[in-house]
Order: C-alpha cells, then structure tokens, then sequence
C-alpha cells in the first residue's frame, strides 16, 4: 500500500461517507425519540437512548477519522508512510564497500 504507486481509494471513500451519513441519519431518529423503530429489542428509556447514541457517535467518529487517514495517505503525508519510506531507504545497499 505504501510502497507502490495504486489507484485512489474511491470505494473506501464512499463507504466511510455512506457509514457517516447513515449513523447521522440514525443518531438524529434516536435523539428525536423513534429509537423503539430501529432497536425494537431496546426499551425507550434515557439511558438506552444515550448508549446507542453514543455507540453512533464513536462509528461517525471514526469513519471521520479514517476519511482523514486516507487523504493523509494519498497526499504523502501519513507518519507511517514516512516510517517505511526511512526503512526502506535504509536497506538500500550502501556505496561504501
């Protein structure tokens, strides 16, 4: 992934686009009080409104966060891209001998 040049991750783009779309759309029905549609299992309590709120609000989170990973990585400026291009360089044969 790092060491050769490979096509845009359009797909993955959309998915972590879709996935943020989709729990914001779920997250504003739960606040909104229609969670007992969605999670018929969970009773419509507070607190049940709360954890599935919060479970929303971490996957939006960290598709966000995979979103900026992934333009980190196409634009060259990922600190693990860095890591491997210092390694790879290093195991360049030196001029030396």
């Amino acid at each position: 992934m790092y060491s050769t040049d490979q096509k845009k991750a359009t797909v993955t783009k959309t998915f972590f686009k879709t996935t943020i779309a989709v729990n914001s759309c779920l997250l504003v029905m739960t606040l909104a009080g229609q969670s007992y549609i969605l999670y018929p299992f969970l009773n419509t309590s507070f607190a049940s409104r709360m954890v599935i709120s919060s479970l929303l609000a971490v996957g939006i989170l960290l598709s966000f966060w995979m979103l900026v990973k992934i333009n980190r990585i196409n634009a060259n400026k990922d600190s693990q891209y860095a890591r491997i291009n210092r390694y790879l360089s290093s195991l360049k044969p030196s001029k030396h001998y």
